[in-house]
């Protein structure tokens, strides 16, 4: 399990959502909807996940910090691949070894958040930010 500041979650699951949709839809998106639809799924989710996380057995899940992942991501491929005993082949740490190189140039979304959506993402994934360790972040320009 790959966890991301919840803030981040919203404000990506929300870019994507609202560039897409009009693309694949006939009719005008309800940004209000999908603003809804996002802060219900996420907390959702995440509540079921917490609720039910002592029925993983703890040899079945690892759960990885974004940040931590992102800042040293083949490290943490080869403790996935210990952790779950999968093997790790030259052949495919070669694969991953040049996706990586691949994505080098990828460049984080910067967001903009309007303090009303902030306050309420702080108010729905609060059992997040808690159980995660998570502020908000200090680079988020807050309008």
């Amino acid at each position: 399990h790959i966890y991301r500041n919840p803030v981040y979650v919203y404000l990506s699951t929300y870019k994507f959502f609202s560039e897409l949709f009009p693309s694949v839809n006939l009719q005008k998106i309800d940004y209000k909807l999908l603003h809804e639809l996002i802060i219900y799924n996420y907390r959702e989710m995440y509540k079921d996940y917490y609720d039910q996380k002592h029925l993983i057995p703890k040899k079945n899940l690892i759960e990885v910090k974004f940040e931590d992942f992102k800042i040293d991501t083949l490290s943490y491929l080869e403790k996935i691949h210990k952790n779950f005993d999968l093997k790790l082949s030259k052949e495919l740490l070669s694969k991953y070894i040049n996706y990586l190189d691949s994505q080098k140039s990828h460049k984080m979304n910067t967001y903009k958040i309007d303090k009303y959506i902030l306050d309420e993402i702080k108010k729905e994934f609060s059992n997040s930010f808690n159980k995660m360790k998570y502020d908000i972040p200090k680079n988020l320009e807050i309008n």
